[in-house]
């Protein structure tokens, strides 16, 4: 059947699609038989004409034919049917289409079951009702400071997906180049769904060019980067 669904699904695929055209499933069986007749016959008459009496006859029993043909029109044609029409027009109004909703496009896959969405990096996160937040002082491509050194504050939030269930929280964390500056924890409690990572804020005091890097982990030894923000002054060629 290739690849798709297993061999049962097909089937019932196939099934409520014959179903669904009663004259299909009225004409396979007569179909399936008329062939077999053309073949016996044509046995039969090739014979004649070579004059090869020494065949043996072609006379196979009956019921045997009609059990063969019964099980083999109602294992294999609707499952046929199915994966046949997975790759061509059949039957349109029944083809399979395509997912209700399309899977949501993963960023970094940080470990089989945990993957990164998106994120975005901040001053100050605030929570509000209903799920929202209010975002104050959104970095954009860098975080531009107009001297060194100088205090830089870093927020975000982070959106994940899980797909398996994590019983141990799941670490995030900020680092200024190899400092680490900031840690938490999404406690799932096992559920598999989408999530929001808030980074705990901090103020940094950052004396030269530097870069802060976000990273996830699944076990606090093991982590991967997922986003990162270089720090310019005016005079570094960082804009405006």
């Amino acid at each position: 059947m290739g690849d798709g669904p297993g061999f049962w699904r097909h089937w019932w695929r196939g099934a409520r699609a014959i179903w669904s055209f009663g004259t299909v499933i009225a004409l396979t069986p007569v179909l399936i038989f008329g062939i077999l007749a053309i073949t016996f016959k044509g046995y039969e008459w090739t014979a004649d004409q070579l004059h090869l009496p020494h065949l043996p006859p072609f006379d196979p029993n009956i019921w045997f034919v009609v059990a063969v043909v019964a099980v083999s029109s109602v294992l294999l044609a609707p499952a046929m049917l199915s994966s046949s029409n997975d790759n061509k027009t059949i039957f349109p109004a029944w083809r399979a289409g395509p997912p209700a909703s399309p899977p949501r496009p993963v960023a970094i896959e940080v470990a089989d079951g945990f993957s990164f969405l998106d994120g975005v990096l901040c001053e100050q996160v605030r929570p509000e009702l209903g799920g929202r937040w209010v975002l104050l002082g959104t970095y954009g491509h860098a975080i531009l400071v107009p001297r060194y050194p100088y205090q830089v504050t870093i927020s975000g939030l982070l959106n994940v997906e899980t797909t398996k269930a994590f019983l141990d929280p799941l670490p995030a964390r900020i680092r200024l180049d190899e400092q680490v500056i900031s840690l938490t924890r999404l406690v799932t409690d096992g559920e598999v769904k989408s999530w929001t990572i808030e980074l705990i804020p901090r103020v940094v005091d950052v004396t030269g060019p530097a870069t802060f890097h976000i990273d996830v982990s699944i076990d606090g030894e093991t982590w991967t980067e997922v986003m990162r923000k270089p720090v310019y002054a005016p005079d570094e060629g960082g804009g405006s």
